[in-house]
């Protein structure tokens, strides 16, 4: 990832089921959004996620590099 690019990664979960994510390249970051499309709370800027979800549907994790290192 380059710049202000970004990937997104789309997956669906049910209510109840647990999703983790980790990052393990330098300098990137990632944003979780719930079905909604809102972030999920305290879901942002971050490298590594273990979460149950509350409420059914895809969610999005957007991979991206630090403004910083842009």
């Amino acid at each position: 990832i380059k710049g202000f690019r970004y990937v997104d990664y789309v997956f669906s979960v049910k209510t109840t089921q647990y999703f983790s994510a980790k990052l393990t390249g330098r300098k990137v970051q990632m944003v979780v959004f719930e079905p909604d499309g809102e972030n999920m709370p305290d879901a942002a800027g971050i490298t590594e996620i273990t979460s149950q979800v509350e409420t059914s549907g895809k969610y999005k994790i957007r991979v991206l590099m630090s403004r910083n290192d842009a």
